[in-house]
């Protein structure tokens, strides 16, 4: 008879948590000597695919074994690491630097449950490595007697590489080089690589720069293909798509960004209503008439995830044509948006709203720095942008009453320093500070969020399905512990268990 894969599993599903030996499989399936060497070939053939495990020696079992399970290494610069299942439900299990055995920091890999460890977490061993995480490493170039290597950036990646004479490139000692892995670690044998490029050495701020670069495989140029379908972007707007849409260039509408931002991707108008109430609009660049799904664009955008920004510089997630040109609410320039426009009355309440494809102009672009001076009273600012000072004014009042009503019903600040860089002419950093944040900063992040939550209770009332970012209800045992330390201060939590954010 023809044995099959199926056939393999089927008993190793029987055996439940208990590996079997290739023998035991081969007396239950009654396989013929002749055919044995065969068989060995697809059991093989089965472990090197990740259909089965290899426990130990010749005994397999499943990966659905309870004790075996497959995740990815999250390594320690101490040397240890976890597991991060893959199920999500699972546990991380923790993976002693011994156990760890020829795995790197980010491969997938599969372990077997060993113990637990003080009572509580479960201890694992790498059984087998899946799929490496890693085929390029960033590193410093050592020499040690007539032996070169490259010990990693990364120092989750513990192992350091050997370099061979013949793939060592003009390197010198101390240079921060990129190196091609072509052999992986063993247990008996280091790693081993060869250098595709030197970058320079580490106190160079562009080598610095580099390194964050290479080390996440940052992309620093975009495909012909992209480039190719950005050109074909107009930049200039399409009457007839201007037809289609609600006409807001006679609307004053302004950017506020920070000084050294050079694309704008969104404004903000505000206008007193007869009726007292203020009328609040957020109008965000519209990209995706540019961007159509699955387009080039689309895709590069999708494996890109986000703009990288450094102290000096930025990869953008799109091409400059339209991240900085026509998806950029540049000053005096027509632009296709995405408006919310949102009426709120004096307590905050909000008493009205729309979401509409628009088209605006936008009158200024200003920076935080400068309208923070403005509503500090500064006169030469006031003066320069009287057009828009009133507006200032009013967003002022109506970010105290934002701020208050969130308050109210339960919001907390968690107003936490940020650091901001500064560097010299030489591109090398000059001093840390902690940035400045001013009520501009505060009226922009109150005007987005009221923007959020107004789409997104407009996407539940309208039943269509979206990605919330909720937080998890507090753990009641760690209320309680937190109840009994406060009530030293005379404060208390009421509510129980069931806590909410008010309380």
């Amino acid at each position: 008879m023809d044995i099959s894969e199926r056939d393999i599993l089927k008993i190793l599903k029987e055996a439940d948590k208990r590996s079997v030996s290739i023998n035991e499989i081969i007396n239950k399936l009654q396989i013929p000597a002749e055919k044995r060497s065969g068989f060995r070939k697809m059991v093989k053939r089965m472990h090197i695919e990740s259909k089965i495990v290899r426990v130990k020696g010749s005994r397999y079992s499943l990966q659905k074994n309870r004790n075996l399970i497959t995740g990815r290494i999250q390594a320690h610069p101490d040397g240890y690491a976890f597991l991060i299942p893959e199920r999500t439900e699972e546990p991380d299990i923790y993976i002693s630097p011994r156990n760890l055995r020829n795995a790197m920091h980010g491969d997938s890999v599969i372990i077997r449950i060993e113990s637990m460890r003080r009572g509580e977490k479960r201890e694992g061993i790498v059984l087998k490595v899946i799929k490496r995480a890693h085929t390029i490493v960033i590193g410093a170039y050592y020499l040690d007697g007539k032996a070169a290597y490259v010990i990693p950036e990364d120092r989750r990646i513990f192992q350091h590489f050997y370099i061979p004479k013949k793939n060592r490139s003009s390197a010198k000692k101390g240079q921060i080089v990129k190196g091609e892995i072509t052999s992986y670690p063993t247990l008996r044998y280091n790693a081993e690589g060869k250098i595709i490029d030197i970058l320079g050495y580490s106190d160079d701020p562009n080598v610095e720069i580099d390194i964050v670069v290479h080390k996440y495989d940052l992309p620093l140029k975009f495909p012909k293909k992209v480039l190719k379908e950005a050109e074909e972007c107009p930049l200039q707007i399409n009457p007839e798509e201007i037809k289609k849409r609600v006409d807001l260039r006679g609307l004053t509408t302004f950017t506020i960004d920070g000084e050294t931002a050079k694309d704008f991707d969104d404004a903000v108008s505000i206008e007193k209503l007869k009726n007292g109430n203020i009328r609040l609009g957020v109008h965000i660049a519209d990209v995706s008439y540019y961007v159509k799904e699955n387009s080039e664009i689309d895709k590069e955008a999708f494996k890109r995830g986000t703009s990288v920004y450094f102290p000096d510089r930025a990869i953008p997630m799109l091409p400059e044509r339209l991240s900085n040109g026509i998806c950029s609410l540049n000053p005096m320039e027509e632009r296709l948006t995405m408006s919310a426009i949102m009426d709120f009355d004096k307590k905050g309440n909000m008493r009205g709203y729309e979401i509409l494809d628009t088209v605006i102009k936008s009158r200024e672009r200003m920076t935080y720095t400068d309208v923070a001076r403005i509503l500090d009273g500064g006169k030469t600012l006031m003066k320069k942008y009287k057009g828009i000072k009133d507006e200032l004014f009013l967003m002022k009042d109506l970010t105290e009453i934002l701020g208050k009503r969130r308050l109210a019903e339960g919001s907390i600040d968690f107003d936490l320093p940020e650091a901001d860089v500064i560097l010299d002419m030489n591109g090398k950093i000059e001093n840390i500070i902690k940035a400045e944040r001013t009520i501009a900063h505060k009226m922009i992040e109150e005007f987005m969020l009221a923007a959020n939550k107004t789409v997104a209770s407009h996407l539940f009332w309208i039943e269509i399905p979206s990605l919330y970012r909720v937080h998890d209800k507090p753990d009641p045992l760690k209320i309680k512990e937190f109840n009994e330390f406060v009530r030293g201060f005379g404060y208390r939590i009421k509510g129980g268990v069931d806590i909410h954010p008010k309380s």
